[in-house]
């Protein structure tokens, strides 16, 4: 028995001193292939210097990493051909420690801030981020969600309705870790919508005043005292020209002639000073003018509107350059025009 029990102890010890040697030859091999995939991870980034060309064949060195399951090659490889969705569904559906709700974002944000990186891609990635973490699978990910929101709501990638409607699928992520998100949004639309309020009434103040100014001078005379020339600053002798605007100009400075140097304009119908100003706002009124004719304009920008939202701005927009107006021949808007001035 004793005997027995000896042979038993030696054998035991055997086999314990056999599977240690085992493990210890599989960390070696482990070790041994973490380097060799560090080496060809330096090889594909050296190789293809961002911004330049590749000196081997990118879509057989993917299909390789692909087919062998090397995560950083395969994100490396297709972050160089722009591919920045593909690389987010590889880390997605890579295993850990690639995989996870937190790796998923800080990719995101490293793909965003890309130089290669379109605006188009930039949308996908955070889109395909917000979908990932409102998932089931994604977990109790409230920390990774909250920090999606913020940052493709700051980036502009995403709407804040859709961002919401994308986290609403995960019954793990609670109103409290969206609660920062809500409340910076609206402070901010209340802040905007009380500065376009603000704007729209210093607007219809200027507008008051442009009218009063107009009907006072259909109906008073208006009386000139400057008594300098805005032309060369001297003092005002006739024969000198005014202007509604307030400036006053010798007729030597307007017409260029004897002793003058002036503006060479021999009848002037506008002042010399605030006709750039008033030249570049009917240049700007033409340009509306002939965007507002343009419909298929319209209805392209109407078909790539991404959402309902776009697309009530692109609406909104051509409403407010008047395309939406029913046309009129230039003698119905000059008689318009007429009517509204009270003539």
């Amino acid at each position: 028995y004793t005997a027995g029990g000896t042979g038993d102890e030696d054998a035991a010890e055997e086999m314990a001193d056999k599977e240690s040697e085992r493990r210890t030859g599989r960390n070696d091999g482990l070790g041994r292939t973490e380097e060799r995939l560090a080496k060809v991870t330096t090889l594909l980034r050296s190789s293809w210097p961002p911004g330049g060309k590749p000196r081997y064949d990118a879509e057989a060195a993917l299909v390789l990493c692909r087919l062998h399951g090397f995560v950083e090659g395969s994100v490396l490889l297709c972050e160089r051909m722009g591919l920045f969705s593909e690389a987010l569904a590889v880390i997605i559906a890579s295993p850990a420690p690639h995989h996870g709700p937190q790796a998923v974002v800080d990719y995101a944000k490293r793909a965003a801030s890309a130089a290669s990186a379109t605006e188009s891609a930039v949308a996908a990635v955070w889109r395909a981020v917000l979908q990932y973490l409102g998932s089931p699978g994604a977990g109790a990910c409230e920390d990774a969600a909250a920090e999606a929101l913020a940052s493709a709501e700051s980036s502009g990638a995403v709407p804040p309705l859709e961002a919401l409607r994308l986290l609403s699928g995960n019954k793990l992520i609670t109103l409290g870790a969206v609660r920062p998100f809500l409340s910076g949004l609206l402070e901010r639309q209340s802040a905007a919508a009380a500065e376009d309020i603000a704007a729209t009434r210093r607007y219809r103040d200027e507008a008051t005043a442009m009218r009063a100014e107009v009907a006072e001078l259909r109906g008073r005379a208006r009386i000139f005292q400057n008594a300098s020339c805005a032309s060369c600053q001297g003092a005002l002798d006739l024969p000198a020209t005014h202007f509604v605007c307030g400036h006053s100009y010798h007729a030597r400075c307007l017409g260029g002639g004897a002793g003058g140097g002036g503006f060479g304009i021999a009848e002037a119908d506008e002042c010399p000073l605030c006709a750039p100003a008033h030249r570049t706002v009917r240049e700007v009124q033409r340009a509306l003018q002939a965007e507002a004719g343009d419909h298929d304009k319209f209805f392209q920008q109407l078909a790539n509107a991404s959402d309902g939202q776009a697309a009530f701005s692109v609406i909104a927009d051509h409403f407010g350059r008047g395309a939406l107006n029913p046309k009129r021949s230039p003698e119905e808007a000059a008689a318009a025009a007429l009517a509204r001035l009270g003539v």
